[in-house]
């Protein structure tokens, strides 16, 4: 059962060092997301935010194009998982020997387009979840999906060495310019 959406609450407005870092389905899939703080609303912390290798899909929108987000899937590394979500990403919680697999597929043309066929609704359609629960997803070989797995695993590692890399830069020219 770990397939959901986070729910609906207000999202008031604050400034560091209260509250908490709040990501819309939009900056989720930026190259450095941003989002804004808000105040930590009277949820469940299971529910508000993920944890380091859940998978975010973006799972309301349109998508008529290539570019648009509904069906991407990003995996949430230690700075997404600092983070609490709005109800348009869907959270999909794997096994951990599941995850890299599932990531995998789900990133490819195949795995979008088949996210894409849960649509329900109709000019901003949503994810209906017993259909995304009973997609089909490819079983390799243990040296197969060991090589996946091992991927995923470098990208993800690469990306967080350049999201530090990138903010400890930004920090070295702000201080060195201010």
């Amino acid at each position: 059962q770990g397939v959901f959406n986070g729910p609906r609450f207000a999202r008031v407005p604050c400034d560091p060092p209260h509250g908490v870092p709040f990501l819309s389905q939009r900056d989720v899939f930026m190259m450095r997301p941003t989002g804004r703080r808000i105040a930590p609303p009277k949820v469940p912390r299971w529910q508000l935010h993920v944890e380091e290798g859940d998978l975010l899909v973006g799972s309301h929108g349109q998508f008529g194009g290539d570019g648009d987000l509904f069906g991407r899937v990003e995996y949430a590394n230690e700075h997404l998982a600092s983070c609490a979500f709005t109800q348009d990403i869907l959270r999909i919680q794997t096994t951990p020997e599941d995850r890299g697999l599932v990531y995998a597929f789900l990133s490819t043309t195949l795995g979008l387009r088949l996210l894409r066929t849960t649509a329900v609704g109709t000019s901003i359609p949503s994810m209906r979840l017993g259909l995304l629960r009973a997609l089909p997803i490819p079983t390799p070989t243990s040296a197969i999906s060991a090589a996946i797995d091992a991927s995923v695993a470098a990208a993800v590692a690469a990306r967080n060495a350049a999201h530090c890399a990138e903010s400890e830069a930004v920090r070295g020219r702000s201080s060195h310019f201010a």
